[in-house]
């Protein structure tokens, strides 16, 4: 309930009249305020969601009015710095000096040795690496 409409022809006096209606207006305002809390709780956990976060990632890449002056190269280095380019540049090394290795020219061997590069190479405040040894810290 949101509005509530009173007609009284029971009670005798006005002030019952207004304390009755004083009553109704607090708890359908307490009842209207915890659904909008509600709705506002469940339309955080929604945005939290990958497949959300990841749909409003593309709609601000796709937005052409925000970003049409921004080159592709800037939006990745504001959204990964330096570390996917740095990856990508690691991988094109190893392929010129590894030609023999046909798993660095899959797909799958690409994609895997940017995977691991990134993940050797963790920016500061990043989880800890399991392979350094490292005691997990507690941010």
């Amino acid at each position: 309930m949101k509005k509530v409409k009173i007609v009284s022809e029971r009670i005798d006096t006005d002030e019952e009249i207004k304390l009755f209606k004083q009553e109704i207006d607090f708890y359908t305002s307490n009842k209207s305020s915890s659904m909008k809390k509600e709705k506002a709780r469940k339309e955080r956990e929604g945005s939290c969601d990958n497949t959300a976060m990841f749909d409003n990632l593309l709609k601000l890449v796709e937005d052409r009015d925000k970003n049409q002056k921004m080159p592709v190269r800037q939006f990745y280095k504001n959204t990964f710095n330096t570390l996917l380019n740095d990856a990508i540049f690691n991988l094109k090394k190893k392929q010129s000096k590894n030609v023999d290795n046909m798993a660095l020219f899959t797909h799958e061997g690409q994609v895997k040795e940017v995977a691991f590069y990134i993940l050797a190479n963790l920016p500061e405040g990043e989880l800890v690496r399991e392979m350094s040894g490292e005691e997990p810290r507690d941010f």
